[in-house]
């Protein structure tokens, strides 16, 4: 797993260099890693600065993080994502 560890993490940096530049200010993105499968014996770990869990967890792990951004800050950064962040399997 140790490649998906390392595109994890180099995705995570270059989306928020990426976005932070056209916001303004330091946006942080935090890698993770679902893992689809066999289930594994851990809610969230964190290996190698990625945060590695179950697929069903997903959603828990979005929404329990900490809320630092406002609605239109949110809001901003989403149109930023899609101007910059070039399609990872195609467009859809």
């Amino acid at each position: 797993m140790k490649p998906r560890l390392t595109e994890a993490k180099w995705e995570a940096t270059e989306a928020s260099k990426l976005i932070s530049e056209m916001f303004g200010r330091e946006i942080s993105v935090v890698p993770s890693l679902a893992i689809y499968g066999p289930p594994v014996p851990w809610k969230i770990m964190t290996i190698r600065d990625v945060d590695v869990y179950q697929g069903d967890r997903a959603r828990k792990w979005i929404t329990k993080r900490e809320r630092a951004l406002t609605a239109a800050e949110i809001d901003r950064i989403y149109d930023i994502a899609a101007q910059v962040l070039p399609p990872r399997y195609g467009e859809g």
